[in-house]
């Protein structure tokens, strides 16, 4: 799960046509970083969801540092469209009973955790 940080602030002060081009960029990354075999999608105002299919951990840290790379080209030639953003993930593997459900909850939490810990990075 990937939610986009300061998107209220960017709507506040750049106007709402910054604000959604922010969101229609990070998609735009978000589905070139991701495999096509796998789903990405819109979850929600500035959060997305990608599904990733028998990936490792091992992988889906290298689609992160990717993102990351990607994100970093992104704003060496757009800085004022700045894109940042939490992340968090979970694996099926760890649960017995693995439902969806389990999977959103704990992505959502990690992601809230990888944000809070920005916040005091700042």
């Amino acid at each position: 799960m990937f939610d986009l940080n300061n998107l209220k602030e960017v709507n506040d002060t750049l106007g709402h046509a910054a604000g959604d081009s922010m969101i229609a960029n990070f998609a735009h990354i978000l589905r070139k970083v991701v495999p096509e075999k796998d789903f990405v999608g819109r979850y929600g105002g500035d959060e997305f969801i990608a599904i990733l299919y028998d990936t490792t951990s091992g992988q889906a840290d290298e689609l992160l540092e990717k993102l990351h790379a990607t994100i970093k080209q992104y704003h060496s030639s757009n800085m004022p469209d700045a894109i940042s953003y939490a992340y968090g993930y979970s694996y099926s593997m760890n649960y017995k009973d693995c439902t969806l459900r389990n999977l959103l909850d704990k992505a959502d939490h990690e992601m809230y955790l990888n944000k809070q810990a920005q916040k005091k990075k700042r």
